[in-house]
């Protein structure tokens, strides 16, 4: 079991009217049959628990690194989010849904296995009122987000199969729960989503959503953490990964002038038309300095200072996910005015 799996299960030991179903005493059907995870709440609802262990990163890699051949797949320099890439691309959107499915095959599977292991319980166990919970861990798994999660869930809820049934009508409510993201609020807090996906196309589903909205309280009481509420759905949820503790290294000068635009960002509020005449203005200036022959011959001081423009300006255009081809125009228009003053 992962860390938050056992986390987890010595949470369910501390509530009142739970039973962890390893830890009780089976007929011999029932310790033949598929065991649940829990039972909640003397029973009247059905914990099964899912860990996230296969990283599919290398699904996604090789779908974006298909689109590299495109002539829209923009440049930028650094390390871009594939939102950022997508956004730049005509069916970005499409090629963003491919990614997903293809990261998220292995949840479809978990789903189709839990609501199983819950329809089967309710009735070796006879408890067929007991609703179902699906609790999600994912403390391994880093390119699956609690957000791409929640998306992914949301839509195996309402697929059917070939006969029209719901694929997972036995899971009324599902909790996602991680430890390798944050969502930032106000004041900069920074707090760990637990997440409830409801199963709005089943009937049964309105005690499930208050006992895990209960079980969440009490999950945060139990890691000693705030609980802040939140009613967000999974198209608009945006959390980030969790930065560890970094050894300490030695900056280099462009690491320092990347922190310091990070910590104030004054070219934020520009328009982007602003923004290119900004950068515009700092090539014209700088392009001859670096022309082998130039006349021109500038302080080191000078010199390095263009050089911290330049680098705030790619850290804006990285921020924004901007092509960098979109200073093309810009770097025209330098050539020229440099070419007519005999500088270029």
């Amino acid at each position: 079991m992962s860390p938050l799996e056992v986390r987890f299960q010595d949470f369910v030991r501390t509530l009142k009217n739970a039973e962890v179903v390893d830890e009780i005493e089976l007929t011999l059907e029932q310790k033949k049959a598929k065991k649940p995870d829990f039972f909640f709440c003397n029973r009247q609802f059905i914990g099964e628990m899912k860990s996230l262990n296969a990283d599919t990163e290398y699904k996604a890699s090789a779908i974006l690194e298909k689109q590299q051949e495109r002539p829209e797949f923009p440049i930028f320099f650094g390390s871009w989010e594939s939102e950022k890439i997508l956004n730049c691309l005509p069916d970005g959107e499409y090629v963003k849904e491919r990614m997903i499915k293809a990261i998220t095959s292995g949840l479809k599977k978990s789903l189709k296995k839990a609501n199983r292991q819950i329809r089967d319980s309710k009735k070796t166990y006879s408890i067929e009122s007991a609703e179902g919970i699906l609790i999600i861990i994912n403390d391994s798994v880093e390119i699956l987000s609690p957000e791409v999660i929640a998306y992914r869930v949301s839509q195996v809820m309402g697929e059917r199969n070939p006969s029209g049934e719901l694929l997972c009508p036995d899971i009324a409510v599902v909790l996602i729960l991680g430890s390798l993201h944050t969502m930032h609020l106000e004041h900069s807090q920074e707090v760990l989503p637990a997440i409830t996906v409801i199963n709005s196309y089943t009937t049964d589903y309105e005690m499930a959503r208050d006992y895990t909205g209960w079980l969440q309280k009490k999950w945060a009481e139990f890691n000693n953490m705030p609980l802040i509420e939140r009613d967000i759905s999974p198209e608009l949820l945006r959390t980030s990964k969790r930065e560890e503790p970094q050894p300490y290294k030695q900056l280099t000068r462009s690491d320092l002038w990347r922190k310091d635009y990070r910590n104030t960002p004054y070219l934020r509020q520009l328009p982007e038309d602003e923004l290119m005449s900004r950068g515009q203005e700092i090539m014209y200036e700088m392009v001859p300095f670096f022309l082998r022959g130039s006349h021109e011959s500038p302080s080191e001081q000078r010199a390095l200072k263009l050089l911290e423009l330049n680098t705030h300006l790619m850290e804006e255009f990285n921020h924004r996910g901007l092509d960098f081809r979109k200073l093309s125009s810009a770097i025209d228009a330098v050539k020229a005015q440099l070419a007519k003053e005999r500088l270029f």
